[in-house]
């Protein structure tokens, strides 16, 4: 994979380019306990249901927590609130390699496709200005259905992506992966629990890539040079 063959490039961008999943476990611990519900969740146990997607972590949350069930769908929104609250008074920091990849597409179309919010995306900015350099933004409330679903991602083609583009895609969840798997993109996973052999499995027929970090995928292009 050469990271300068493409002339479009598209990022997701909590647990890819910013580490804020941290803020969202703690918003998700804070919020039960708002609820007086008791709960006991490692990070790692909540990072493998954030990667599935809403529909999918209010079933498999359920399941571990019975208890929850009456506070579904509304933990969604609650957590939101407690997640923009954080975002206010607790640091972000950029995920290892960002520094050094986004330089290297001067001259290329690239952008921001999240979950997110326009609301949650301007305080990030305003943490980490290096993100004013992303030429557009495509957040939650820009599309109708979010990730798995393809609705982003489809929106994001037709506005940025001309006819005979190549396009790329990053992404470090599955639900993520499954929703670029809705355009013709080069599909990046990063993420140090993905293989490529799960990638391939999950995506037949799609040129896929795997990378532990951000900074590995720039060791492997600086290699294949």
């Amino acid at each position: 994979m050469h990271i300068n063959a493409y002339e479009v490039y598209f990022f997701d961008l909590d647990g890819l380019l910013i580490d804020t999943e941290p803020l969202f476990y703690q918003a998700c611990l804070e919020t039960w306990q708002n609820y007086r519900v008791p709960i006991t969740l490692s990070f790692s146990q909540y990072y493998s249901l954030a990667m599935l997607g809403r529909e999918r972590f209010q079933k498999a949350f359920i399941d571990l927590f019975p208890q929850t069930h009456a506070f579904f769908p509304r933990y969604f929104g609650d957590r939101d609130r407690c997640y923009q609250s954080l975002l206010l008074r607790e640091p972000v920091q950029l995920m290892p390699g960002v520094e050094i990849l986004l330089p290297l597409l001067k001259g290329k179309r690239f952008g921001v496709v999240t979950n997110s919010s326009k609301e949650a995306t301007l305080r990030i900015r305003e943490k980490l200005p290096i993100l004013e350099c992303m030429q557009f933004w495509i957040t939650r409330e820009n599309y109708a259905c979010p990730k798995p679903a393809s609705d982003s991602y489809l929106l994001a083609w037709q506005r940025f992506v001309r006819n005979g583009e190549r396009v790329i895609g990053f992404e470090d969840s599955l639900k993520g992966l499954q929703a670029l798997s809705g355009v013709q993109a080069t599909m990046v996973a990063v993420n140090a629990a993905f293989s490529i052999e799960k990638i391939q499995t999950a995506f037949p027929g799609r040129e896929c890539y795997c990378f532990p970090s951000l900074e590995s995928l720039l060791g492997s292009c600086v290699q294949n040079h």
